[in-house]
């Protein structure tokens, strides 16, 4: 007996054939992705991008690369130069 297929409404999307709100659900079938308008039968598989490589920043970086990157600068106070006037 087959399972039967799970659905989930999209709350807040529009279908892009009727152009109803709130009427698209999705649902998973042989291993694709679908989503149907429940009002007028729209049915489209939806194609994911690949997951590409996240890019490096300043938050996920590991500890060993933001050592690698900081700068230490020690000011001595009594260095100053005088400003021109």
């Amino acid at each position: 007996m087959d399972t039967p297929v799970k659905r989930r409404f999209i709350a807040g999307a529009v279908c892009p054939k009727c152009s109803l709100m709130d009427k698209l659900v999705i649902y998973k079938e042989d291993n694709k992705d679908f989503r149907e308008c429940v009002s007028c039968g729209f049915k489209d598989e939806m194609r994911f991008k690949q997951h590409t490589r996240e890019l490096t920043t300043r938050v996920n970086a590991t500890d060993d690369d933001k050592e690698a990157q900081t700068q230490l600068l020690i000011l001595d106070p009594r260095a100053q130069k005088k400003r021109p006037s």
